[in-house]
């Protein structure tokens, strides 16, 4: 018996469910997540983070959103994956699963299928520049929805942060909120010219250092920065979800550090 307990613990990471809950993981704690998305659980090569609410950032009914979801967490059961439920807020509440071990292809069908714009998929990957190496999780936003975005990478980070006083667009696992900065951080200031403008907190270059996050980089732009109109505009749907249109706030965010900065 205890060699066949041995022969389960082993294995148990190439689904880490539990059927006797539906699928669901016998760890929902912080730290368990924490470590996952920083790349160090050993059993643990990717995750993605998704959801089946709210179509094409189109609000539905919570009782609508709870339906689809339920059927999300039956085909995640099906196919042998193990999940958490995370909630969060983007905009509005939003109720999605962390799911380990799943794989990139499988996570973006969900996607496609329950038409959600944007997924979280990451993978360990092992690099080394400026003669620095790394070893941990690439995390990307990914379009799945619609099918001419298809698979286009919208965002790519190392890290996450911690932030148990951010009122909006996080996640919270155990009373401990978290967000992946795939846009800029920023908040108005006067500079020492008295001019308004933004400090911008750029997380594009980060990775974790020894439990740390070094290679941010900051810097204060200017308020008359060049718009970029076609995501301004979408940004300014209300017809959209407030998910939606953060979203493309920090998609023109992005591109007009890339343009001035080269990012």
């Amino acid at each position: 018996m205890k060699n066949l307990e041995k022969i389960v613990g082993k294995f148990k990471f190439l689904s880490e469910y539990d059927v006797s809950k539906g699928g669901q993981l016998n760890e929902s704690d912080y730290a368990r997540t924490a470590n996952t998305i920083r790349g160090i659980v050993p059993n643990i090569d990717t995750f993605a983070i998704l959801t089946a609410e709210n179509p094409n950032s189109i609000q539905l009914s919570s009782e609508e959103n709870k339906k689809r979801n339920d059927k999300l967490k039956q085909q995640l059961s099906n196919k042998h994956y193990g999940y958490r439920k995370v909630k969060g807020k983007y905009g509005n509440p939003e109720n999605t699963f962390f799911v380990p071990n799943i794989t990139k292809s499988d996570a973006m069908v969900f996607g496609r299928e329950w038409e959600q714009n944007t997924i979280i998929f990451a993978e360990k990957v092992y690099k080394e520049e400026n003669n620095k190496s790394y070893k941990g999780m690439k995390i990307d936003l990914l379009w799945t929805f619609p099918k001419e975005k298809y698979g286009n990478v919208d965002g790519t980070r190392y890290v996450f942060i911690n932030n148990n006083d951010r009122e909006d667009y996080y996640s919270i696992v155990k009373g401990r909120k978290f967000y992946i900065p795939f846009y800029d951080d920023e908040n108005e200031v006067n500079d020492e010219k008295g001019k308004l403008g933004t400090n911008v907190t750029n997380y594009e270059k980060a990775y974790w250092n020894g439990g740390k996050i070094d290679g941010i980089e900051r810097h204060f732009e200017p308020s008359d920065v060049e718009e970029i109109n076609k995501y301004i505009k979408e940004s300014l749907d209300e017809s959209k979800m407030g998910k939606y249109r953060w979203h493309h706030r920090g998609i023109t965010r992005n591109k007009m550090n890339k343009l001035k900065y080269g990012w």
